[in-house]
């Protein structure tokens, strides 16, 4: 929208003049109480005087232009370093083409939404998005500076009891940090991204000593929300990496986080709060934190995401205890500390949180996929090293395995039963000892230090056993993470996102060896030895579910890939080669393209070399037609049939 200049003069004319009598209203109280002013001085009929001229104020500007107009013409102020002549002249003589400070500008739009919410609480949070939206997105070195004083305004938006109000506030300080530097006195000596966290963490420090000494504290209701609000934003701003120039590097960012206790703050201290639903929404950004950007994730988040301080809370809530005892003899489990002696026992003490579980035991699973897999922990000779994050991982790794048998017992239900798949799998993928303590999980009991009451639970049932599950979705899903822990490099693509790493190998890849003890375990668990693994894995590349067959086919692909014997076993199952070489009982896209790579992983395999040569110009016949080809049919032929 335009105005004439005309108009545009008397618009800032009018701004000066509110601007002017508010620095006369503060200036007033000061001298009366002899201190810097908060609040408008006192006089015989303050609250008539204060609206009356707010009325008159308002009504000039409405007669000059429409809301948006004027929002137009300060929003872009709010952000601009010029300052005012009326913010230290000792004048308070005013022209039309004065500029406005930002700090001008600030008092302005706190006027207007103090006096007039209705019409502008939520445009001006929509005007202050778009503006930092269209900075991040600018090329131009303009004379652009985001104050201290206004950062803080924009933050204590969060608050607002309007969600629209803390979505634009959420999205234009994201949209601040892709801007990424601010110019000029002391505010260049820091990037916005640092300032944020900084302004984050203050707000939240406020909210709560006011709340707990106002005689009216906060509802419990608003405080989840806002909490939740605050923990979002934070965790967005640590993980959301931007090309943009000036844009700070996540170590850097989180390095603030670090020295300001801002993580602690807003998810560990909540996690430990009374309120399950206010702490379910903090695991989910906790979640956030360990999953979100792997391809890039520092040294720093890694080592905070496996500390005790992070590890043991979601322990306890997983029924894992404190994944570790402690050096006085004592145990805390999820109802609290005891003795080992005392009159509970540790069972019931690390029993599963009957809401948080699964939740916290899904978080597990992340952060045992982040512990780097040549990381001497993940070796049994190693568990006694000394290093702090040796001994973080120690407590990560034997806390995880004693949580996945107490979760076990109660994994019922089918939300339960993926959680306890996924988390059995991540565990099995840490290191090659880790899965094989899986897979021959009775000669470990006695090392890891499970008592009696612990026996009767096999994980690797737990997690292989497919006859057990009704559901087709989950029978896929055990196909899916079997395949997954022979080859992870699908997971590493998912984790890339498109992104380009740091060449680093994040899974532990399982010897030839110990996969091909994995597929068996496999057949043992499902067949009780009467059927072979690879005549159980054809009768499900049949299944009338699509998902099953895309389970199965899978799991074929990576077992060729990754076992050296692992085609001669498949193909000396009888039906198996014609299976590869017929098109017929698939008609997915997806699936066809599944059984393709099946065959494409056999030619690229040492069996080739074995094979007969009237085999292998089939098999490259079938790779040469392409996923999709179909037999053409005589039309003739077609016709009679």
């Amino acid at each position: 929208a335009t105005v004439s200049n005309a108009k545009a003069e008397n618009i800032h004319l009018i701004l000066n003049k509110i601007v002017s009598h508010l620095q006369q209203q503060q200036q007033q109280h000061q001298d009366q109480n002899g201190s810097v002013a908060t609040t408008p001085p006192t006089t015989t009929n303050p609250t008539e005087t204060t609206t009356s001229t707010a009325r008159t104020f308002l009504a000039d500007l409405e007669n000059q232009c429409p809301p948006s107009v004027l929002l137009s013409i300060l929003i872009p102020r709010l952000f601009s370093s010029s300052s005012s002549s009326s913010s230290s002249s000792n004048t308070t003589t005013t022209t039309p083409t004065t500029p406005l400070s930002s700090n001008d500008t600030l008092t302005i739009l706190t006027f207007l939404v103090t006096h007039n919410p209705t019409q502008f609480i939520v445009p001006i949070s929509q005007s202050v998005r778009s503006e930092a939206e269209r900075l991040s997105s600018s090329t131009s070195d303009d004379d652009t500076e985001v104050s201290d004083s206004a950062l803080d305004a924009i933050v204590g938006q969060l608050q607002s009891p309007s969600g629209e109000v803390a979505t634009h506030t959420t999205q234009a300080l994201l949209a601040l940090c892709k801007y990424g530097g601010a110019r000029g006195g002391s505010a260049a000596r820091t990037t916005i991204g640092k300032r944020i966290i900084l302004a984050l963490t203050s707000s939240w420090n406020t909210t709560i000593t006011s709340s707990s000494s106002s005689e009216e504290p906060i509802s419990n209701h608003h405080y989840s929300t806002v909490t939740v609000r605050y923990a979002s934003l934070l965790v967005s701003i640590l993980t959301t990496s931007s090309g943009t120039v000036g844009a700070d590097d996540e170590e850097d960012l989180l390095q603030v986080a670090i020295q300001q206790s801002s993580l602690d703050l807003l998810l560990l201290d909540v996690v430990s709060s009374d309120d399950p639903l206010l702490q379910m929404s903090i695991l989910d950004q906790i979640e956030r934190f360990a999953t979100k950007g792997l391809a890039k994730m520092g040294a720093l988040r890694r080592e905070w995401l496996t500390s005790s301080k992070v590890v043991r809370p979601l322990l306890r809530l997983a029924g894992g205890g404190d994944g570790d005892d402690d050096d006085d003899g004592q145990v805390e489990g999820a109802g609290g500390s005891m003795d080992d002696d005392g009159g509970d026992s540790a069972m019931d003490s690390a029993m599963p949180h009957p809401i948080l579980g699964g939740s916290a035991l899904r978080i597990l699973s992340s952060i045992c996929k982040i512990i780097p897999t040549h990381d001497p922990i993940t070796t049994p000779s190693s568990w006694s090293s000394s290093s702090s994050s040796s001994a973080a991982e120690r407590v990560l790794l034997t806390g995880f395995h004693r949580a996945l048998r107490t979760f076990a017992r109660y994994a019922n239900g089918e939300v339960e039963r993926i959680a306890l798949v996924d988390a059995i799998s991540s565990f099995a993928s840490v290191s090659e000892y880790a899965l094989t303590s899986v897979l021959e999980e009775e000669e470990e009991e006695k090392r890891m230090g499970f008592g009696e009451e612990e026996e009767g639970v096999v994980l690797r049932e737990r997690w292989l056993d497919i006859g057990s599950m009704p559901q087709s979705k989950l029978k896929a899903l055990v196909l899916c993470s079997i395949a997954r822990v022979m080859d992870p490099s699908s997971l590493e693509e998912a984790d890339s996102n498109g992104e380009e790493g740091d060449g680093r190998q994040r899974y532990y890849v399982p010897s030839s060896k110990t996969s091909l003890q994995l597929f068996q375990c496999f057949g043992q668990v499902n067949t009780n030895g009467n059927t072979s693994p690879e005549q159980l894995l054809l009768n499900f590349s049949k299944s009338p579910f699509v998902e099953v067959r895309l389970g199965a086919y899978e799991l074929m692909r990576a077992f060729v890939s990754k076992v050296k014997t692992g085609a001669t076993i498949l193909l000396s199952q009888e039906g198996f080669l014609e299976f590869l070489l017929s098109g017929e009982g698939e008609s997915v896209k997806e699936g066809k393209e599944a059984r393709f790579a099946i065959v494409q992983a056999v030619l690229n395999s040492g069996t080739r070399q074995l094979l007969a040569e009237n085999i292998v110009k089939d098999l490259e016949r079938v790779v040469s037609e392409g996923p999709y080809y179909v037999k053409s049919v005589n039309w003739q032929l077609a016709t009679e049939q």
